[in-house]
């Protein structure tokens, strides 16, 4: 769970550096274009959903009913 956080916001991050440095080069790119994610970055908050929904929904109905 924490590592596919860790990669959705490192991959969030850079995604908006890029968007910067192109921003700079051209004044042409609209700035609504810097909130649309990139398809890595929804497999990274999925993989988190489903991570989190078995760490703490799950993981702990098995403990507890053993």
């Amino acid at each position: 769970m924490v590592c596919s956080a860790f990669l959705f916001w490192r991959e969030r991050r850079v995604n908006r550096q890029q968007m910067r440095a192109l921003r700079r080069r051209s004044r042409a790119i609209p700035r609504e274009d810097d909130n649309e994610w990139s398809p890595k970055e929804l497999l990274y908050v999925a993989a988190f959903f489903i991570s989190f929904c078995f760490v703490w929904y799950l993981v702990p109905n098995v403990l507890l009913t053993a």
